[in-house]
C-alpha cells in the first residue's frame, strides 16, 4: 500500500536559501520504498497559513512530516496548528533540533512522532508500522507520546552504506529555483546546487551540535557515486557549479582527491566550492593543486579564534601555528579563502577578540565571518548553559539562537553589549581596507554589498522586518 506523504521546510532567517536536502533524502528513500512525496518549501512559496491549509486539504496526505531547526520552532508549531486544522493525519517531525531535545521538541511543537537521529529507515518503518498498524516499538529511532508519557525507542543505528540511498529528490527542489549563494559570496556561475559527499565528523567541538544527529562517525559516498550525481545535476537541472556541503570534505584527503580525480578523468567543467569549512591541517600543497585543477575555486576554513587556549577549551583540535602557512598554500594554488570565526567562546576576553580579529586581517582571506557564540542544544556548550542556568526550555526563546545576532549566553568574561560591538568593529575592520574593498567592487553588485551591511550593522531592523512577514 502506498502512502502520500508531504514533507514541509518551515521557513528560516537568512539571506541564503538552500534546498533542504534532509528532507530531498527523505523523499527519494520513501519514493524507493514505494510511497507517494511532495515537498513544501516555504521559504520558496511563501505561503500564509491559508496557503498552507489549502495546499494541505487539496494534496491529502496520509502523513505529515516537517523540519525543524533550532531558531525555527516557533513556525513549526505554527504550522503543526495549521496542518492540524485542515487533516487530522500524522504529523511527524525530524532535524537537529528534534535529536537534540526530542521530548521537548515533541511536546512544543504538538506533533504525534518525533524521528531522532539519521531519518530515512526510521521514517519508511514508521509509516509502515502505521500502514499495517504494527507495534511501534520495534521502530528503532523514533519517539512519541502515550496517554501524555514520552516513549523513546532504541536508537537508530547510522546508515553504514551512504551508496545504498537514491540521490536527493531534485525534481521536487530544482537547484535554478534556489539562491544559495551567501552575501559577498564568491560564486563563479549559477544555479548552484549543494552535493553531500560524507555525513559526519569525528571531533568533538563543543560548539558543534552536528554530533546529535551524526554521532562522532565519519561516512563517505564513492567518489564514482558523487560525481555521477553532480553530472546528472548539470545534465538534468543546467547546474553550472557545486557547493560541497560536508562537514570534513578534506578529512580523509583519498576521498577528496578521489572525487577530485573522478570529474578530471570525465572531462567536466564544473565550478565548485567548499563553504562550509574544511580542516585546516588536511590541506596539503598537493591535495589543493588537484582541488584548483578538478574546478574548485573557494574554500571555507573553521579558524574559529587567534588563541590557541581558546581553542584548546573549545576542543577544536586544530593547531593554530599552521593555520597562516595553509592560507597561504590556498593562495598560491589560486583559490579563494574564506575565514570563520567564533565570538565569545569560554576564556575569550576582550583582548582575545582583539587578537582574532587582528589575526584575520593579516591572513590572506577575501571574506571573513565573525560569529557570535550560539550554544546549540546538542552541543556541550549548551548542556552546560542549561545546568548553569537552571533552564526551563519551554521559556527559551529559541529564534535568538542565531550567530550574527544578540549574545544568547554569556560563556566567558564579555558581556553581550561589547560583544556586539566588537562583532560590528569585526566587520568593519576587515572589510574596510582597500584591497578588500577593490574587490568588492569588482566581484558584487552595490545591492548586494548593501544587504551584507545591513545583516552586519542593522541586525535588530533586519530581524524585525522578516518577523513581520512570518509564519507564528
Amino acid at each position: 500500500m502506498s502512502t502520500r506523504v508531504l514533507f514541509i521546510q518551515p521557513p528560516y532567517r537568512t539571506h541564503v536559501v538552500s534546498p533542504p536536502m534532509g528532507l530531498g533524502y527523505l523523499c527519494s528513500h520513501l519514493r524507493d520504498k514505494g510511497h507517494q512525496v511532495s515537498l513544501l518549501d516555504i521559504n520558496l512559496t511563501h505561503l500564509s497559513r491559508q496557503g498552507i491549509s489549502e495546499f494541505v486539504r487539496e494534496y491529502k496526505p496520509d502523513a505529515i512530516g516537517i523540519s525543524v531547526m533550532c531558531t525555527g520552532i516557533d513556525p513549526v508549531r505554527s504550522i503543526v496548528d495549521v496542518v492540524r486544522s485542515a487533516s487530522d493525519v500524522p504529523v511527524i517531525i525530524g532535524g537537529a533540533q528534534v535529536s537534540a531535545l526530542p521530548e521537548h521538541t515533541l511536546r512544543y511543537s504538538g506533533a504525534d512522532f518525533a524521528v531522532v537521529g539519521e531519518g530515512e529507515q526510521t521514517m519508511a518503518e514508521l509509516l509502515s508500522a502505521l500502514e499495517d498498524g504494527d507495534s511501534l516499538e520495534p521502530v528503532r529511532g523514533l519517539a512519541y507520546l502515550i496517554d501524555n508519557v514520552f516513549q523513546q525507542n532504541q536508537p537508530r543505528p547510522l546508515i553504514e552504506d551512504l551508496d545504498s540511498l537514491p540521490f536527493p529528490a531534485w525534481d521536487l527542489m530544482p537547484p535554478g529555483k534556489y539562491r544559495i549563494a551567501p552575501i559577498l559570496s564568491s560564486a563563479k556561475r549559477f544555479p548552484i546546487a549543494p552535493v553531500v559527499t560524507s555525513r559526519g565528523c569525528p571531533f568533538d567541538c563543543t560548539f558543534c551540535a552536528g554530533k546529535s544527529i551524526w554521532g562522532r562517525t565519519h561516512r563517505f559516498r564513492a567518489a564514482e557515486a558523487v560525481v555521477d550525481e553532480i553530472e546528472m545535476l548539470m545534465k538534468e537541472y543546467g547546474v553550472r557549479e557545486v557547493f560541497i556541503g560536508d562537514d570534513n570534505f578534506n578529512l580523509k584527503t583519498s576521498h577528496a582527491a578521489g572525487v577530485c580525480e573522478e570529474i578530471l578523468n570525465r572531462r567536466l567543467k564544473i565550478h565548485w566550492a567548499c563553504p562550509n569549512g574544511l580542516r585546516v591541517d588536511s590541506l596539503t600543497p598537493e591535495l589543493l593543486g588537484l582541488m584548483k585543477r578538478a574546478g574548485c575555486h573557494l574554500v571555507g576554513l573553521g579558524i574559529e579564534s587567534a588563541s590557541q587556549e581558546i581553542l584548546d577549551r573549545a576542543k577544536k583540535a586544530l593547531d593554530l601555528s599552521k593555520v597562516r602557512s595553509v592560507c597561504d598554500d590556498i593562495k598560491r594554488a589560486g583559490i579563494t579563502a574564506v575565514g570563520f570565526f567564533v565570538l565569545g567562546l569560554p576564556g575569550e576576553t576582550k583582548e582575545s577578540i582583539m587578537e582574532t580579529i587582528e589575526f584575520a586581517k593579516s591572513l590572506p582571506l577575501k571574506r571573513a565571518w565573525f560569529n557570535i557564540l550560539a550554544p546549540y542544544p546538542g552541543s556541550e556548550l549548551f548542556d552546560i548553559y542549561v545546568a548553569r542556568e537552571n533552564l526551563d526550555l519551554d521559556k527559551v526563546d529559541w529564534s535568538t539562537f542565531d550567530t550574527s545576532g544578540k549574545q544568547v549566553a554569556r560563556m566567558s568574561s564579555v558581556g553581550p553589549e561589547a560583544l556586539d560591538r566588537l562583532q560590528k568593529k569585526a566587520a568593519w575592520s576587515f572589510y574596510a581596507r582597500p584591497r578588500i574593498l577593490v574587490d568588492l567592487a569588482i566581484s558584487q553588485r552595490p545591492s548586494t554589498i548593501a544587504a551584507f551591511l545591513r545583516s552586519q550593522f542593522f541586525h535588530n531592523i533586519l530581524v524585525k522586518e522578516r518577523d513581520e512577514g512570518s509564519i507564528r
